[in-house]
């Protein structure tokens, strides 16, 4: 099924952010400082490994948001290695985070395609139990759910910045060249979340918090989680768990049954209990029904399930709406209620003005149908 997964508090990477550019004033009235520069040739650097390698005389550095030239301050000992802004320049923090993180992911997903490295993101697939599926007509979703890994080098193998496709243009593109149908959107989100058109559209979305330069190390690990990123309109199939996980076998349930003598049951067994009855009898069954199912309690008390009577009512009207050729008290003009409360002759008949069993219509040559259809 498509769905959206994963980060989803924006007010939280709002006040993160605040932070962040409180962070960049505190740096000096008329000096914003970052930890990240480009070279001359659009090279993303950072002040922590220029330190390390230390400056060559021809070394230029440029801001990734203004493309003003920046001071490196690699050198000293008592604060961490970063970037200046010569004094009097004005820069806007949040197009240096935005456009920091589309380049880093670019760089970083290019480097992984031409190395052979991985590039991995987690899915979360709903967990099913198809052990009763035949009986249910569908499986058991279970609440636990299962998280599968995936490699995005292994779907596509080139990135593009800000590349148009149709009426959307995503921050990056990724897509195959030897299939360019698909196709996976990459949005850096600083403050601009995405527009509702996209996020209603059938495209792959991922979507990437950066609240400040410390978040570029959720790209850097070259692994993205529900936790760090927001997964739209991927497609994440059931799966399936084994007998041995199995938890359905002891749920409560209700079937009702049609045998090949024209009467009919209602039993309220676990579903294991159910399922074996199937088995033992099924040549005997001419109609099964499970009619509801019920988790059993976990603190004891019995779990709500309709009375026998309203159920095995609700049965005998299903198997008519399912064209099924029943005779029954319950479908037959002359039935009325007993006031006697017998469980086993519900059934009051105003033809023979007598209690019976809702099944003696069988054999009964007195059952007529009402001329208005049984509703269902």
């Amino acid at each position: 099924m498509s769905e959206v997964i994963g980060f989803g508090s924006r007010a939280g990477i709002e006040t993160g952010l605040d932070g962040f550019l409180g962070l960049c004033a505190r740096n000096g009235e008329n000096m914003v400082e970052f930890l990240y520069a480009q070279t001359a040739d659009g090279t993303v650097v950072d002040a922590d490994t220029l330190a390390q390698r230390g400056l060559a005389d021809a070394d230029t550095f440029f801001c990734i948001a203004c493309d003003h030239p920046l001071i490196p301050k690699v050198k000293g000992t008592q604060r961490r290695p970063h970037f200046a802004h010569h004094p009097g320049t004005t820069c806007n923090p949040e197009t240096y985070l935005h456009r920091l993180g589309k380049q880093l992911f670019a760089d970083v997903f290019n480097e992984c395609v031409e190395k052979g490295e991985p590039f991995f993101i987690e899915l979360t697939h709903p967990s099913v139990c198809r052990k009763f599926e035949d009986i249910l007509g569908s499986p058991c979703n279970l609440e636990k759910s299962l998280t599968n890994t995936y490699d995005l080098t292994h779907f596509y193998n080139e990135v593009r910045l800000e590349k148009r496709q149709g009426e959307f243009i995503p921050d990056l593109l990724l897509f195959n060249r030897e299939r360019l149908e698909r196709r996976l959107f990459i949005e850096i989100v600083v403050t601009h979340f995405l527009s509702e058109k996209k996020e209603r559209s059938s495209e792959r979305i991922i979507e990437i918090p950066l609240e400040s330069e410390a978040d570029l190390e959720k790209i850097r690990c070259r692994r993205l989680t529900s936790k760090t990123a927001r997964f739209l309109n991927f497609v994440t199939e059931d799966e399936t768990v084994t007998d041995s996980d199995c938890a359905c076998t002891t749920r409560l349930a209700q079937a009702f049954i049609i045998y090949d003598s024209g009467r009919c049951i209602l039993k309220t067994e676990p579903l294991g209990v159910i399922g074996a009855r199937r088995v033992r009898q099924g040549g005997k069954i001419e109609y099964f029904r499970i009619l509801h199912v019920q988790d059993l309690p976990r603190s004891g008390d019995l779990p709500y399930m309709p009375s026998g009577s309203n159920a095995f009512q609700e049965g005998v009207k299903r198997a008519r709406a399912d064209g099924f050729p029943l005779k029954n008290c319950y479908l037959c003009k002359y039935h009325g209620n007993s006031r006697k409360g017998d469980p086993d002759s519900p059934v009051y008949c105003k033809c023979f003005k007598k209690d019976c069993n809702s099944n003696a219509a069988v054999d009964c040559e007195a059952f007529r149908e009402p001329s208005v259809p049984f509703s269902s």
